[in-house]
C-alpha cells in the first residue's frame, strides 16, 4: 500500500478515549473493527464535501476511479470484487481500498455517514476503525410511480440523492400507466397532449366511498428525451442505473385515449383512466400498427437509457378485448398459438427479442408472465415477482432469475402504522386502509429468498415500491419513503442470516438527524420521542404560535393578545401566559368581507387539510383536494346576528352555509391540545360541518381537533 501524505491542514489524529463514538451505519457494513481510539477532524465540512463529492462521481467507466482530489488514499486492489471496498479510518490517515469506482464510491458512502454520526459543529471525532464490505445482492432498489403523480426531474434527482446514500443501486422508474403518459415521443405526440391529463384525481384509498378530486390534472407533466437524458447523467455520477419501465400491453389506457386506434375498439371514445386497479380497455395486439407504435416507444427509451435491462411491465391484463377482435384471432391463428390467453407472451417475446436483436437489451417484467410464458422461447425475462415469494419459488423453479418484491411487506403505498400507533397529523394518509399496513420491520424481517433453496443465486435482489395514487405530493412520497427505505437497504446488503432486527431499529434513532440535516421528510413514529419538560413544551408551543401568528384573522386571537405571550418568552411567567392566549377569544367574520373556506383536517385517512370548499353545480357542498380560487371557492359573508353568521357562495348563491356559529376547535386527540386557528363551523342543531371520504361536505359530530370537522377560514383580499 502507498503512504497517505496527509493534509495536515483537514486531520489531526490524536490518541483520546473514545467518548460514545458512533457506528450506526447503514447499511451494517459486513465486518466493522472499531478500537476505543478516535481521530479528531477539525475541518469536518470540508472532509464531508470532500467524501461526498467523491462518492458522486463515478466514471464512465466502471473500472476506473473517479478523476477527483481526495483528502484520503486510494488503494487498488484488483482481487476485491467490483462491489466491495475497504475503509480504514487510522491515526495517520483514512485509506480506501477497493478494485473499481462501485466500491469506492459506497466507502465514501460510509465515511460520509460516520461524519455525520460523529460530528459536532465542525468537529468530528472519527472512530478508529477497519471496514470490509460489499453487499449481498447486485440489484437493491427503489420504484417510483411517476404516471399516477408526476414528479418533476429535480424531485427526482432528490430522491436518487437518499437511494444513494444508503447504497441503493437501481432507480425503477414506472413511466407510464392507465392514468397518465408521462415521456415524449416525438413521432407520437397525442401521448402528452391528451394522453398526460385526465379530468380528476383520486385522492384517496383508504376507505370508501373514494375520494375523486374534480381537478384537471397533467399539462406539461411530462419528461422530455432531454429531462430523461438530464436524470440518467445524474444517477450515473451516483453509481445508479435507471430502469425505464413502459407497462404493456395492459395498463395502457392513457396512450389509447390519444389514439384510439391502438384500442380494440377504435370507435369507442376512451379518456385517460382516473380509478385505481384493472382495466379491460388493452392494446390491440393484432394489429401491426400497435407493434410498430411499441417498437417506436422502445427504441427511444433504449437510446436514452443506456442500461441492460429495460421494464415490460406485463401485469394485470384482461384478455377479453381481445377475444372478439379479429386482429388477434388472426394473430393467434397465424403465429400458431393455442389462444389469446397466449397473446401477452407471444408480444413480451417478440419485442424481447427485438430488443436483444437492435439494441442489446433483456427485459425484466412482472410475474404474471410466469402463468403463460413459453419455456421455448428465446427471450428468458427476469421476473419481478410482485404478488408473494411464493413467485419466486416458482420462477426459480423454471430457471428464471427474479427480483423479489412482494407487495406485503415490500409496497410503500401501503400505510406505515396503525391507527393507534400514528400521530394524527402525519404527513401522508396513504394506501388501503388499517388491514394493509407494511412496516420498518416487516420490511427488515422479509427474506427474498426464503423460498429458493439451493437457486438463490437466481435472485438478483430486492427493492421497495412507491405507487402513487394517492400520493400527492414530494413531501409525502419522501414520507412514505422514509425510514422504510433504509429496511430496504440493508435487506439487500446482508444475507438473512446476518440481519438484526433489534441492532437495525437501535441504529436507526440515529438516522433521524441525518435525514434532518438533508431535509428529507420522514416518518418520525419509528425514532424514540424526545421528552420534554412540562416548561420546554411550553416554550415550544410558544415559540411555533407566535411565528406562525395570524393576529385578528378568523379563528385566531387578537394582536394584543399574541403581544402578551410575545413578552412572555424567556421569563417564568409563560406558562400562565401561554394559557390565557388559549382561553383568548377569537376573531369573528365580517359582514362583507370575502373568505375561502378550508378544510384542517389532518387525520390518519382523512387527509384533507388545505382543501378547499366549494359549490359544485347541481351537487352542493363539496371538497377540491386540490386547492382552487375559482369564485366556486369563494365565500361572501352575508350576513351576522346574534353570533351566528351566513355565508353564501359567489359562483352560486343558491349554495349557503346558513346561521352558524364560528367556534374555536378544543376537543383534544393524542399529542394535540390545542391548534390555533382551528374552528368548528356549528348549526343550529348543534351538528358541524364535516368532510367526507366522498369529497362532500355535511353536517357530523365529528369535533375532535385534526378531524374532518375542523376548518380555517382564510381571508381574500376582495371585499364585496
Amino acid at each position: 500500500m502507498k503512504k497517505l501524505l496527509l493534509i495536515c491542514s483537514l486531520i489531526l489524529a490524536q490518541l483520546l478515549p473514545l467518548v460514545a463514538q458512533r457506528t450506526d451505519v447503514i447499511p451494517r457494513p459486513r465486518t466493522m473493527q472499531a478500537t476505543s481510539e478516535i481521530v479528531l477532524v477539525n475541518d469536518a465540512a470540508e472532509l464531508l464535501e470532500a467524501a461526498a463529492a467523491f462518492s458522486a462521481s463515478f466514471s464512465e467507466e466502471r473500472g476506473t476511479f473517479p478523476a477527483t482530489a481526495t483528502p484520503f488514499q486510494l488503494v487498488t486492489d484488483t482481487e476485491l470484487p467490483a462491489d466491495a471496498y475497504q475503509l480504514d479510518i487510522t491515526q495517520s490517515g483514512i485509506i480506501v481500498t477497493a478494485s473499481a469506482a462501485e466500491g469506492a464510491g459506497y466507502a465514501a458512502v460510509t465515511l460520509q455517514q460516520l461524519i455525520m454520526l460523529n460530528r459536532e459543529d465542525n468537529v468530528a471525532r472519527l472512530p478508529v476503525v477497519h471496514i470490509a464490505d460489499r453487499p449481498q445482492f447486485s440489484h437493491r432498489g427503489f420504484m417510483l410511480d411517476i404516471s399516477r403523480h408526476f414528479f418533476d426531474k429535480e424531485e427526482v434527482k432528490r430522491m436518487l440523492d437518499v437511494m444513494h446514500y444508503y447504497k441503493l443501486n437501481r432507480f425503477h422508474w414506472h413511466l407510464t400507466d392507465d392514468q397518465g403518459w408521462r415521456i415524449e415521443i416525438p413521432e407520437y405526440p397525442r401521448l402528452t397532449q391528451i394522453g398526460a391529463v385526465r379530468d380528476s384525481s383520486l385522492t384517496n384509498k383508504g376507505r370508501q366511498p373514494f375520494f375523486y378530486d374534480d381537478t384537471r390534472y397533467g399539462d406539461g407533466m411530462f419528461y422530455t428525451l432531454d429531462d430523461l437524458r438530464e436524470v440518467v447523467d445524474y444517477a450515473k455520477g451516483l453509481g445508479i442505473e435507471i430502469i425505464p419501465e413502459v407497462d404493456l400491453p395492459g395498463h395502457m389506457v392513457a396512450a389509447v385515449a390519444a389514439y384510439p386506434e391502438f384500442g380494440c375498439n377504435p370507435a369507442r371514445q376512451v379518456s385517460v383512466r382516473v380509478h385505481q386497479g384493472v382495466s379491460k380497455e388493452v392494446l390491440n395486439v393484432g394489429d401491426d400498427r400497435v407493434i410498430d407504435f411499441l417498437k417506436c416507444v422502445l427504441g427511444h427509451v433504449s437510446e436514452v437509457f443506456p442500461y441492460p435491462y429495460i421494464h415490460l411491465g406485463g401485469d394485470e391484463c384482461p384478455t377479453d378485448e381481445w377475444k372478439d377482435n379479429a386482429l388477434c384471432l388472426q394473430r393467434v391463428k397465424n403465429e400458431g398459438l393455442k389462444g389469446v390467453e397466449e397473446l401477452q407472451s407471444w408480444l413480451v417475446e417478440e419485442l424481447g427479442t427485438w430488443l436483444k436483436d437492435e439494441y442489446g437489451k433483456d427485459i425484466i417484467v412482472w410475474d404474471e408472465l410466469l402463468s403463460h410464458w413459453n419455456d421455448s422461447n428465446r427471450i428468458r425475462p427476469v421476473i419481478m415477482c410482485w404478488r408473494g415469494l411464493k413467485h419466486t419459488e416458482q420462477a426459480a423453479a423454471r430457471g428464471f432469475r427474479c427480483i423479489s418484491v412482494p407487495n406485503y411487506p415490500m409496497y410503500l403505498d401501503l400505510i406505515q402504522m396503525q391507527p393507534e400507533d400514528a400521530d394524527v397529523c402525519e404527513v401522508y394518509q396513504g394506501g388501503y386502509g388499517p388491514k394493509d399496513v407494511n412496516t420498518v420491520e416487516g420490511i427488515y424481517r422479509m427474506n427474498p429468498v426464503q423460498l429458493m433453496a439451493g437457486k438463490e443465486n437466481l435472485c438478483l435482489g430486492t427493492q421497495g415500491n412507491l405507487w402513487t395514487e394517492s400520493c400527492s405530493s414530494n413531501e409525502q412520497a419522501e414520507y412514505q419513503m422514509l425510514p422504510r427505505l433504509l429496511a430496504v437497504a440493508e435487506n439487500g446488503w446482508l444475507t438473512h442470516s446476518e440481519k438484526n432486527w433489534d441492532c437495525f431499529r437501535q441504529r436507526l434513532q440515529s438516522h433521524d438527524e441525518l435525514l434532518d440535516a438533508m431535509g428529507y421528510t420522514y416518518a418520525r413514529h419509528y425514532f424514540d420521542a424526545p421528552e420534554y419538560s412540562p416548561l420546554d413544551s411550553a416554550v415550544h408551543l410558544a415559540q411555533y404560535i407566535v411565528q406562525n401568528a395570524a393576529p385578528n384573522q378568523v379563528g385566531y386571537p387578537s394582536q394584543k393578545a399574541y403581544e402578551k405571550l410575545r413578552r412572555a418568552l424567556g421569563s417564568s411567567k409563560l406558562p400562565a401566559a401561554l394559557a390565557a392566549f388559549k382561553r383568548a377569544p377569537i376573531t369573528m367574520p365580517v359582514v362583507g368581507a370575502l373568505y375561502q373556506i378550508k378544510s384542517a383536517s389532518e387525520w390518519y385517512l382523512a387527509k384533507y387539510a388545505g382543501s378547499t370548499l366549494y359549490a359544485k353545480a347541481g351537487e352542493g357542498l363539496h371538497l377540491h383536494y386540490t386547492p382552487q380560487d375559482t369564485e366556486a371557492e369563494m365565500w361572501l359573508c352575508e350576513s351576522a346576528k346574534d353570533g351566528r353568521f351566513t355565508f353564501v357562495n359567489v359562483a352560486d348563491t343558491s349554495v349557503r352555509i346558513e346561521n352558524v356559529q364560528i367556534e374555536k376547535a378544543v376537543q383534544p386527540v393524542p399529542g394535540y391540545s390545542y391548534i390555533h386557528g382551528s374552528v368548528l363551523i356549528r348549526r343550529a342543531d348543534g351538528r358541524v360541518l364535516e368532510a367526507t371520504s366522498s369529497g362532500t361536505v355535511t353536517y357530523g359530530t365529528d369535533e375532535q381537533l385534526c378531524h374532518p370537522g375542523t376548518w380555517r377560514i382564510e381571508p381574500l383580499e376582495i371585499c364585496m
